[in-house]
């Protein structure tokens, strides 16, 4: 925001600093100076006044802060004393919805000559990049600059019925403004209208039918404070603004509006505009300022360093605060032009603020430092982070969110459907739900990536409802591939890595697991427990609804594994076996099962049977179909035996595979599963 050296000058009975040193003295106390620059006999500030200190936007509220931090005397501009009372020229003023303006001030003015602007008034305007049009709009233009409060001049004699009612807009209304546009209006913009109709877009721009014209003679200058909430969305809806709108969605003290109407009156004289003041309106209801108990210990221990009451009520006097009470603690009223004061901590920024932040030493923080209390998931998750990356795996981070588009696609069952938790206010149709997989992204970004063989897994958190419609939430790595018989290995190798001693798969008996169901192709899916049987993921292959609804054409196997279940399993301690120094014997064997015996069970037997000796199977092939009883399917496995306290001899190893075989065949379990 722009201000003139020469009209802060004004404002103040003393010299003030030259130019180059108040630009240091805003810039440390106060805001940041933008620019500095010289224009004729006067130096132009470029100020970067903050959003929340609208009691600076003006020269009068900039030089009070400058008196304050320079201990100088602040000058009160010129004025004549105006009462509330009816004129000559009656004038009535409507406001059903009090909201909208919280003070009303007007006065009517007739006999008013509209001249050129004195060269004073003009260069004045001028320097701050306002231009100058006549006398009295200039005038409402220099005051505000001055004020800080927006005036607005209408033309009296073309408001029919001399009638004005503040109200709300309706949509599809339109007025016709100063500088010549037709602005079209949603509902909710504070109009003001008379008898024939929209005349003024209040607080942002006057209409251009009431405007002032060289023919004008009698006028009604306006002095209202607007909702500052209504003029900010007003102007983003309307993507319109001007100097006044900028001021009054930032805030407007009310207790101003009268004496910016009595400091207009002044310079009409000044500027050869004239006039005789009449109708004085003035609709008020003044609401009680601010009250703020301080603590003096509190203000030390919150600046560290040592303010003194004597300091400390300086301070506060030079702001405008007034000190009511001083028993212990002083009770203050905040001035009504700090809206942005509302608590001590406002308070105490403010005394360190004049005092100089500079003086305030640098002291080296002192604390106990406590290493922070370890996060098994978080950690145990980073582990299995790192071992995926050292695998030749790409990491996702996708939202967790998904779109109707998506859920539309997805095919889920009524049941899934109901449980998908949605957002009360999204951000778009794309983030209505969050997800209810930790696939759900992953399979959209795999998507993209074909034709690169990556393989992807990503940690993060899904949502579902259950059974008691409750919101659960958890914590899932996921892993995308295009190989089936890597997965299992890749299962082996993580839980390996995490100290995770035997993991087992069986049949997806569609258990709780916190996955959607339809994700998984029936028949191809597996549980992957721990040895005491707690379920911890799934492997499978996705199915085909869902690939369908990712775009993929191609088989994608899915593993997903419950974050929290795995640090609960996952161990640093390490048992470490020497290794057996007699040479290993290997032997195949294969046999009919079946076909709804699961491998993993045929394993178990095989090492139950062989003992101890055996300590590797590995299936090696699996067939179904021609040349195999039906109902059956055959499977081969390495069996590996070893001994560690001698060499195993051939016929050694013959007879215990024997004995294992015959076990096997005559297993009661898979023909009573028939």
């Amino acid at each position: 925001m722009l201000f003139s050296y020469q009209l802060l000058q004004s404002c103040i009975k003393e010299k003030l600093p030259r130019p180059q040193e108040l630009e240091n003295v805003l810039t440390m106390r106060l805001f940041e100076v933008d620019s500095l620059k010289k224009l004729g006999k006067d130096w132009i500030f470029d100020v970067s006044v903050l959003p929340n200190r609208s009691d600076c936007m003006s020269h009068y509220g900039l030089a009070r802060e400058i008196t304050t931090i320079n201990s100088l005397t602040l000058k009160k501009p010129a004025t004549i004393s105006i009462k509330k009372r009816a004129g000559d020229l009656p004038l009535d003023i409507r406001i059903k919805e009090k909201h909208l303006v919280p003070r009303y001030t007007a006065v009517v003015i007739s006999g008013i000559q509209i001249k050129p602007s004195p060269a004073w008034l003009k260069n004045s305007l001028e320097s701050l990049g306002i231009n100058a049009i006549n006398n009295v709009v200039d005038v409402t233009n220099f005051v505000m600059t001055e004020l800080g409060q927006p005036l607005h001049a209408f033309d009296y004699d073309t408001i029919e019925g001399s009638y004005m009612n503040v109200r709300s807009s309706k949509q599809g209304e339109k007025i016709d403004v100063l500088d010549g546009q037709t602005i079209s209006l949603p509902n909710g913009v504070i109009v003001i209208e008379d008898k024939t109709g929209v005349m003024d877009l209040a607080g942002i721009k006057g209409g251009k039918r009431t405007g002032i014209t060289p023919h004008t003679k009698n006028i009604i200058l306006q002095g209202a404070v607007f909702d500052q909430k209504i003029i900010y969305t007003t102007t983003k809806k309307l993507a319109y603004g001007t100097e006044a709108s900028t001021i009054y969605r930032h805030g407007v003290d009310p207790e101003n509006s009268w004496k910016a109407l009595e400091r207009a009156c002044v310079l009409l004289q000044e500027t050869g505009a004239g006039g005789r003041v009449g109708t004085a309106i003035d609709q008020y209801k003044p609401t009680p300022l601010q009250k703020i108990s301080l603590d003096l210990s509190y203000v030390s221990r919150l600046l560290g360093i040592a303010v003194s009451q004597k300091e400390a009520e300086s301070i506060l006097y030079r702001l405008g605060f007034k000190i009511t009470s001083r028993k212990g603690s002083l009770s203050l009223i905040v001035p009504s032009w700090r809206q942005d004061v509302l608590q001590q901590e406002d308070v105490i920024e403010e005394i360190g603020r004049i005092m100089g932040y500079e003086k305030i030493p640098s002291v080296p923080a002192v604390a106990t430092l406590k290493s922070p209390h370890r996060n098994p998931r978080v950690f145990w998750s980073s582990v299995a982070r790192r071992h995926l990356v050292e695998q030749g795996f790409t990491e996702l981070v996708s939202y967790s969110f998904i779109g109707t588009g998506d859920v539309e696609r997805m095919a889920l069952t009524k049941q899934e459907a109901e449980n998908l938790v949605e957002i009360e206010k999204p951000l778009s149709e794309d983030h209505r739900y969050l997800r209810s997989s930790i696939f759900d992204n992953m399979g959209k970004i795999l998507a993209t990536r074909e034709g690169e063989g990556r393989e992807f897994f990503e940690i993060g958190n899904i949502f579902w409802r259950s059974k008691k419609r409750s919101i659960e939430e958890g914590v899932y790595l996921g892993i995308l591939l295009k190989d089936f018989a890597k997965a299992k290995g890749i299962i082996d190798a993580l839980a390996r890595r995490l100290g995770i001693t035997e993991v087992t798969y069986s049949e997806h008996k569609e258990q709780s697991f916190g996955e959607r169901t339809s994700l998984w192709q029936k028949g191809k899916t597996a549980e992957i427990t721990l040895k005491d049987g707690t379920l911890i993921g799934l492997v499978g292959e996705i199915s085909s609804h869902a690939r369908m609804s990712w775009k993929i054409s191609y088989p994608v196997v899915g593993i997903s594994l419950n974050s929290e279940e795995l640090a609960k399993a996952a161990t640093e301690k390490i048992l470490y076996q020497k290794p057996s120094r007699y040479p290993p014997v290997f032997r195949d064997i294969a046999l009919f099962v079946p076909q709804h015996t699961a491998v993993s069970e045929v394993m178990d037997a095989l090492r139950k049977a062989g003992e101890e000796l055996v300590v590797d199977i590995e299936l090696f092939d699996m067939y179904e179909g021609k040349n195999i009883d039906k109902g059956k399917k055959s499977l081969a496995f390495h069996i590996r035996y070893q001994s560690r306290t001698k060499t195993l001899k051939g016929e050694e190893v013959d007879a215990i595979h024997e004995k294992i075989a015959q076990i096997i065949e005559k297993n009661p379990l898979w023909n009573a599963r028939r």
